[in-house]
């Protein structure tokens, strides 16, 4: 896209086809100073060595593009099929669905699906019986979706699931509607993500809005093959929710953002818990941040403050001894909002510059590696910023995390892990706690909610443990909680 400005990639897949290729999306700033949205195809076979490479004009496949000046647009999410690519998000403020040529890129049919006043699509993926089930936000307000993922959070509507047969997706020309399309609830303000399960349910990872304390926005719903709610479990102590998956066990795997770890009780670091299959136990949660060390100009840094460094987690894939691997960017977010002693320290750390931070959890949730990595063709001190927003996985076995990078976007690929896996750090140790609610049934209401679990934060070579037991001497006094005036709620106003 030769004119595209400040391109911002936050979603990505594998083609379809079995070939080299990834499927990239996101949002770009348009003429009117507003996003249109962007979708990619481009080739990965022959890279080798370690580096940073720039990618040949003859890698790129094609590219493609919507939106109006002045709107907001984006793309949010991607699925391919063997002969097709679907991208979905949002055109003029409402949800938007395109079907495009695997091969050529051309647009084989687009739908518009007007939910309310503002609506958005946020996630996507096909069902093994070649369906797609889609999840976002509906019902939003004026001017209430000015943001997604990492630049970004809407701050009205409500969650939605849609369901789109085989026919229709396989279809030549697009659908009147999806077979199905539900809204969930009247505090789940958005559905983040969705998996299919072997049962032909399907569960969904929903986020509860503003009013909602913090900490206790994050919830999984299940729902049958018609939409129908099974269950719906609340859970009180996470933080702000941003992927589920399913584990190769069966168990689900959620990943957010904590706003509440550190030794103070005042830092954002990455969260992720493991859930029973059937929602009733939080099986471990734990939070991971605050590396130190690293290559060029991060080699000398120390144990950070964690009031300066954030870590936030946007994806996981599952990989096939039960484990996964997390995306990740780590940085500070500015040291404007400091003074003092804290913004002299704030001015003076190169983690101004934000990294891509990657990592492999076994299924109890252990480091098995770690990695930062960041834009650096030249090879020089003073590196590029980089942040992983996404990662999945190739046929091969490849690891593909989908980059924002300071210039544009970028594909972090790695080797498989039975070929050439990055040493490992050692693991933590932790004894994670688990609760457990009464057993689901068919409810339009939420089950009570789900609570508990121990808190990693890993540093460098070592791992700190605190717990929230006050019996436990491992426990830390923590500072009130600390509502958000500029660093933490992720929201355009607020963030930026």
């Amino acid at each position: 896209i030769p004119t595209a400005e400040d391109m911002h990639p936050v979603h990505g897949v594998p083609a379809g086809d079995n070939s080299a290729a990834v499927i990239l999306c996101g949002k770009m700033v348009d003429s009117g100073s507003q996003n249109d949205a962007f979708v990619t195809k481009f080739d990965i076979s022959g890279l080798s060595g370690g580096g940073s490479v720039d990618m040949a004009d003859s890698a790129v496949f094609w590219s493609a593009s919507w939106g109006s000046a002045g709107q907001r647009d984006c793309c949010n999410a991607a699925a391919s099929s063997s002969a097709a690519v679907f991208a979905g998000g949002m055109k003029n403020e409402q949800r938007y669905l395109v079907k495009y040529n695997l091969a050529s890129g051309a647009t084989e049919w687009s739908l518009s699906l007007p939910d309310g006043t503002a609506s958005a699509i946020e996630y996507m993926s096909l069902t093994s019986s070649g369906g797609l089930i889609v999840a976002g936000v509906g019902q939003g307000t004026v001017n209430s979706l000015k943001g997604f993922k990492s630049y970004g959070n809407p701050v009205a509507g409500r969650a939605f699931l849609m369901y789109f047969t085989p026919a229709q997706v396989s279809a030549s020309a697009a659908p009147s509607s999806p077979t199905w399309d539900r809204n969930y609830g009247n505090t789940y303000m958005r559905a983040l993500s969705v998996q299919a399960l072997s049962d032909g349910n399907f569960v969904a990872l929903l986020m509860k809005g503003e009013a909602a304390p913090k900490g206790q926005k994050t919830a999984l719903l299940r729902v049958n093959a018609q939409g129908d709610q099974v269950w719906l479990k609340d859970f009180t102590d996470f933080g702000e929710p941003t992927d589920v998956q399913v584990l190769s066990d069966g168990n689900i795997l959620v990943v957010g953002i904590d706003h509440s770890s550190g030794v103070s009780g005042t830092g954002t670091d990455g969260a992720v818990m493991k859930v029973s299959s059937d929602g009733n136990t939080m099986v471990w949660k734990k939070v991971y941040g605050d590396p130190t060390g690293g290559l060029w100009k991060f080699s000398g840094v120390q144990a950070p403050n964690p009031l300066l460094i954030f870590e936030e987690c946007w994806g996981a894939v599952p990989t096939s001894d039960g484990g996964a691997v997390v995306a990740c960017g780590t940085g500070i977010e500015g040291c404007d909002p400091h003074s003092g002693a804290l913004r002299t320290q704030c001015d003076a750390d190169p983690r101004i510059t934000w990294r891509s931070m990657l990592f492999k959890i076994s299924s109890a949730g252990d480091v098995v590696w770690s990695r930062l990595d960041n834009w650096n063709p030249e090879q020089v001190n003073d590196v590029a910023t980089s942040a992983s927003e996404y990662v999945f996985l190739m046929n091969d076995g490849k690891i593909v995390a989908v980059n924002d990078e300071g210039h544009g976007i970028g594909a972090l690929v790695l080797q498989p892990e039975n070929s050439s896996s990055p040493s490992p750090l050692p693991s933590p140790s932790p004894s994670p706690s688990s609760s457990s609610s009464p057993s689901p049934s068919p409810s339009p209401s939420p089950s009570p909610p789900v609570s508990g679990g121990s808190k990693i934060m890993v540093i460098g070579d070592s791992n700190a443990q605190y717990s929230d037991d006050p019996a436990n001497p491992l426990r830390r006094e923590h500072c009130g909680e600390q509502r958000c005036e500029w660093l933490n709620c992720h929201d355009v106003e607020c963030r930026w």
